[in-house]
């Protein structure tokens, strides 16, 4: 039973003690170095190049109190606006600690 498989790295990785891009290795192996991005035509690698796509205000929020409230640092202002208004729209289950910190952060 043959478990090696071969793979190809986008730069030279340390395997058996020497740099080499194509070689063959365990799946185990072969699997972290896709989850890190090393492997030619990886997904993985390809999403890193991405950017990220922007969040909506009700994404936003869609997280535990604490979890919004740490995220307000940094975000931008439209999106906060966003997230205000998407907590403002839960009505009577809207939660007042992250209405009252995103206003905070609004109002600067």
């Amino acid at each position: 039973m043959n478990d090696k498989v071969k793979v190809r790295t986008l730069r030279p990785v340390l395997f058996e003690g020497k740099p080499q891009t194509e070689f063959e290795t365990t799946e185990l192996h072969r699997r972290e170095l896709e989850t890190r991005g090393l492997l030619e035509g990886s997904n993985v690698a390809a999403k890193r190049s991405k950017p990220a796509p922007r969040t909506s205000g009700a994404e936003f929020i869609d997280r535990k109190a604490a979890e919004v409230i740490a995220a307000i640092e940094g975000a931008d202002q439209a999106l906060l606006a966003e997230a205000l208004e998407a907590e403002q729209a839960k009505g009577d289950k809207a939660r007042s600690t992250v209405v009252d910190a995103l206003q905070a952060a609004i109002d600067g």
